[in-house]
């Protein structure tokens, strides 16, 4: 199985090459997809995971640091029953 991370930003990625080591030492070498920001990452991800060559053999990781304006935002709007924090 090889973990593919889908990241906003190339800090993401050294952040994880110095963890994922730690913590999970026996998986194989992971690949890193660093996207130019948030609106970058919301424009190519759907056709990078589609074009994606070998998806039965590949877990994939989409990390996104949260904004302190869509923060403000989310917390003003009342939450839904089952709805993620």
């Amino acid at each position: 199985m090889r973990l593919v991370f889908f990241l906003e930003e190339a800090s993401a990625k050294a952040l994880l090459q110095e963890l994922l080591p730690r913590f999970l030492p026996d998986i194989e070498t992971p690949c890193f997809v660093v996207f130019e920001g948030k609106q970058d990452m919301e424009k190519q991800l759907p056709r990078k995971l589609r074009s994606w060559l070998l998806p039965t053999h590949s877990r994939f990781v989409v990390l996104r640091d949260k904004d302190v304006r869509e923060t403000a935002t989310r917390s003003s709007q009342p939450r839904q029953s089952g709805q993620p924090c």
